[in-house]
This record gives C-alpha cells, sequence and structure tokens, in this order.
C-alpha cells in the first residue's frame, strides 16, 4: 500500500522525535552508574600497591610520592642498575668508593632523594634502602611525601595522626635520632619534633651511614 506524501513526513518526524528522547547507547558490558561510595579512612601504614603515577616527573622528585614499595619510581628490589636510569638526570653515582649508592640534590639544597642497594656489586644489587632528607631546615623542603601529605617538615604529631599504628624505634647508634616507623616507611627526627627524613627499607630500621 502506498502512503501519500503527508503521512510519511508524519512518521519521519515522530521517529525524530522518538530519537531524541531515547537516552544514548551503553557498550555492552558498561556497569550501571552508581553514588560514589565515602572515602575510607586512611591505613595506619602505607599501602604497598598504592601508586600514583599520573602526575609523576621523573626529573621532579616533588612529584614523587613515597609508600611502601619505595618513592616515586623507585622501588625497593628493583636492580639498582635499572633504578639508577629512573633517578634524575644530575644524579651522582660515586663508583670509585660507593658503587651502589646514588643521590640527588635539589638545586637550591631543599632537599635530597638518595637510594642504596645490598650488594657493593650495583649489577647484582637490588635496591634496598630510598629516602629523602633536609637535616638544615626540614620545614622548608617540597619534597616527596605520602599519599596522606606527611613527608620531611611534617610534625611528629602528624604522623602520628596520619598512621595511629606506627611505633617509635630510637636510633642504633645516635640516641637523639628517633625513628617513627609505618610498616616499611620510617619517618625520622631527632631533639625537634619534626621530620628530617623519610625512609623506605627492606632493612629493620634506616642505615645510620650509606656508605662507611
Amino acid at each position: 500500500m502506498r502512503l501519500p506524501a503527508s503521512a510519511i513526513v508524519v512518521l519521519l518526524f515522530a521517529a525524530l522525535l522518538t530519537a531524541c528522547a531515547s537516552p544514548a547507547p551503553r557498550s555492552a558490558g558498561s556497569p550501571s552508574p552508581s553514588p560514589s561510595p565515602s572515602a575510607p579512612a586512611p591505613a595506619a601504614s602505607a599501602d604497598p600497591q598504592s601508586t600514583a603515577t599520573s602526575t609523576v616527573d621523573s626529573d621532579d622528585p616533588s612529584t614523587w610520592v613515597i609508600t611502601d614499595r619505595g618513592i616515586g619510581p623507585i622501588t625497593l628490589g628493583a636492580p639498582f642498575v635499572d633504578a639508577l636510569a629512573l633517578m634524575p638526570g644530575d644524579t651522582r653515582n660515586d663508583t670509585d668508593r660507593c658503587d651502589s649508592v646514588a643521590w640527588w640534590t635539589e638545586g637550591a639544597y631543599d632537599y635530597d632523594v638518595y637510594m642504596a642497594g645490598t650488594e657493593t656489586a650495583p649489577d647484582r644489587s637490588p635496591v634496598s634502602v630510598v629516602g629523602t632528607s633536609a637535616w638544615a631546615d626540614p620545614a622548608a623542603s617540597s619534597g616527596p611525601r605520602t599519599t596522606e601529605g606527611i613527608g620531611v617538615g611534617s610534625s611528629v604529631d602528624e604522623v602520628r595522626a596520619a598512621y595511629p599504628d606506627a611505633v617509635e624505634v630510637p636510633g642504633a647508634v645516635d640516641s637523639e635520632i628517633v625513628h617513627v616507623q609505618a610498616g616499611r616507611i620510617f619517618f625520622t627526627y631527632r631533639e625537634e619534633p619534626v621530620i628530617t627524613a623519610v625512609t623506605v627499607t627492606t632493612a629493620e630500621m634506616p642505615p645510620y651511614e650509606l656508605c662507611g
């Protein structure tokens, strides 16, 4: 049966209205929207699986995040030579005296970042220590921080509030040094309760010296 032209126009107009009113199709397997859950409370120690790499700049350690796994791209257990390649371009590595130690200093000496391996030969050495410090003026440090916002320059009270299960560990060599341990992360201070160094290590506590 042939429809008159006016009827065809009416049908086309109705089809257009239906298409505009219909929701956009969802791809197969797409979940239905649901309310966002409330954020969980901070853990007592950094989540070893947490990562924050979307804004990390390998040449700018101030963008690095401190976790139980390491600091920024430098992770515990990684081959030292591979980790060295991930440090900023002007990182120092004294191959004559300390093959498995490397350190980088921010241009204005605001803070530094360092790492060390467990063996003297860097080609075989896994990273066992990675840290950041600012002993002269820790409050001015703009270095790496944890996901809870804790880093060099934070107060001890802020550390305890972020990590309520953290424990204090006295330094093995210098009695003035105190470490607040949260998992593999050690927040270090001296007599003044301001964090001067943050170390992530597989050892029982941070080393007194990286290269004796």
